[in-house]
């Protein structure tokens, strides 16, 4: 894979898992998440035929623990499944290839508050990225670390412009990248923008929110080999892409919300590769753009 693709694919992984550590945009912090997402099946190339995506993902995000009057200890867990199918074209036209892909990730982070207007954390995100195909052995695994600071523009909580590092053990080309970001909440409306993407909502009293979201997404796999000939070398899989659309929050009940977001996928790429982690050729998996639906169920904290 190129250099620039393997930067990208890594500050879009270290900042979706280390915003497990901070609050969201919204006035209060997601606690607990399930959800799901379906994409529309787009067409692949004439050897590929087409693809069907489809995801799952469940997370615990508590709130800080205090271990005294200036430290933090943060914790929180993501799931997150992904079926994919692809049949069709000339490498899967006597046999679809099917494959369901598992990542799991633990965040275990410490924060120090030194005064009103900065906040130093750092912290491990160990994880898994499988298909429980084969034996387990250190492909499957990955360790992350980051160090972030936080400065509270003009001592506001509610006002965060954040910038640090993250590394990463499976990326040899760019072991660690760089960090930053923005977000500002009150009342009527929150903005979070970053590296990875934008989250903005507008508040309709403390029932409702609506508003527009850009996501840019990467992560690899350690998979069992296909079966096509173009792919019976390979052993892993990255998947890439970019989505935008509005999205739209209502309180179901208590602190319990319904979650819903309709967009559309620009920019999705999947990429096998051998045991070295090399891209084979000769299947490409580089579909259309193509719509996508996203429904789940959070509940929130007010956030610290």
């Amino acid at each position: 894979m190129r250099r620039r693709d393997e930067t990208a694919i890594v500050v879009a992984i270290a900042i979706s898992l280390i915003q497990s550590t901070r609050a969201r945009a919204q006035s209060q912090a997601d606690i607990i998440y399930v959800g799901g997402r379906m994409i529309g099946r787009a067409a692949l190339d004439d050897r590929a035929g087409k693809l069907e995506d489809r995801s799952f993902r469940a997370s615990i995000t508590p709130p800080p623990i205090e271990l005294g009057p200036w430290e933090r200890l943060n914790l929180g867990a993501n799931y997150r499944y992904t079926g994919l199918e692809l049949n069709g074209g000339a490498a899967f036209a006597n046999e679809p290839m099917r494959r369901h892909l598992h990542a799991l990730d633990a965040t275990i982070g410490y924060s120090h508050i030194f005064d009103r207007r900065w906040v130093a954390s750092i912290g491990v995100i160990p994880g898994l990225r499988t298909d429980f195909q084969e034996t387990f052995s250190e492909r499957d695994f990955q360790v992350g670390g980051y160090l972030l600071v936080t400065y509270l523009i003009g001592g506001d909580p509610h006002f965060k412009f954040s910038f640090g590092l993250f590394g990463q053990t499976h990326w040899p080309l760019t072991p660690i990248s760089p960090l930053i970001s923005i977000d500002y909440k009150n009342d009527s409306f929150a903005i979070d923008v970053g590296v990875s993407g934008f989250n903005t909502v507008i508040r309709l009293g403390d029932r409702a929110e609506f508003g527009l979201f850009g996501r840019f997404s990467a992560d690899w796999y350690h998979v069992m080999s296909g079966n096509a000939p173009q792919v019976d070398a390979a052993r892993f899989l990255r998947l890439v892409e970019f989505g935008v659309g509005p999205q739209v929050n209502v309180r179901a009940f208590g602190p319990v919300w319904l979650n819903a977001k309709v967009g559309y996928t620009f920019s999705r790429r999947g990429t096998f590769g051998d045991a070295d982690r090399n891209e084979i050729g000769g299947v490409s998996l580089d579909p259309a753009g193509a719509f996508f639906g996203q429904i789940g169920l959070s509940v929130r904290t007010p956030s610290l």
